[in-house]
């Protein structure tokens, strides 16, 4: 079990805050715990919302069957490229002491997936099945807080206009999200099947392979 002072402590102590900007900042919380609708949320946010005059951070907690609960905080920008250590400290620098992770990012495989051109970027935070539900409030709360809290530092007229929002990641909030979903449930479907052949195939080659081992011994080859 890692603690999130740890992953703190281990980011660039030099890296230099979120360059000023005129772009008004959002945070969008998210009340579903839906992996899917969560990552078509970003989706939709990326596709729908104007990013250069807008900067946005989703966070979200989600439950899979996979890697079980997760904190997720996506940053949805114009510069996003540029700022991403940046955010990765916000986002480390805001974990309550307590908040209990399974393990500790990748953040260099992160960013192998990112260009000048990137306008997401997403850090995932896999936590401890004990956690509590208040640390997670917690920590999601303190990101947001503290992504606002730089811009009203910067400039003081942007106070007013820079909010959190709680949603839920609908069609009735996002026209059009539901069927982006679907669309995600069917690569994510379509993705498992050829994980769960490729499984198949690799065993069918194991058995093969020592039942050719064993007929070899028998012949004392």
């Amino acid at each position: 079990m890692f603690s999130a002072n740890k992953i703190s402590s281990a980011l660039c102590k030099n890296s230099k805050r979120f360059a000023s900007t005129f772009a008004r900042r959002e945070v969008i919380v998210s009340q579903s715990r839906d992996l899917l609708s969560n990552v078509a949320l970003e989706d939709w946010a990326a596709k729908n919302m104007n990013l250069k005059t807008k900067s946005l951070l989703i966070l979200s907690n989600n439950i899979t069957k996979s890697s079980g609960v997760d904190i997720t905080a996506t940053l949805l920008d114009a510069e996003t490229y540029w700022k991403v250590k940046d955010f990765e400290e916000l986002v480390f620098s805001s974990l309550p002491s307590d908040l209990p992770l399974k393990s500790i990012p990748d953040l260099e495989i992160s960013h192998e997936c990112l260009d000048s051109g990137s306008r997401s970027y997403s850090i995932h935070l896999n936590l401890s099945e004990d956690v509590k539900t208040k640390t997670v409030l917690k920590a999601l709360e303190t990101i947001g807080k503290k992504f606002l809290q730089e811009m009203e530092n910067q400039d003081s007229v942007n106070r007013a206009i820079s909010h959190v929002s709680l949603a839920r990641p609908d069609d009735g909030w996002f026209p059009g999200l539901e069927e982006m979903r679907a669309e995600l449930e069917e690569r994510f479907s379509q993705v498992e099947k050829l994980k769960t052949q490729q499984l198949k195939i690799n065993d069918k080659k194991k058995k093969v392979s020592n039942g050719y081992n064993q007929l070899q011994n028998s012949f004392g080859q």
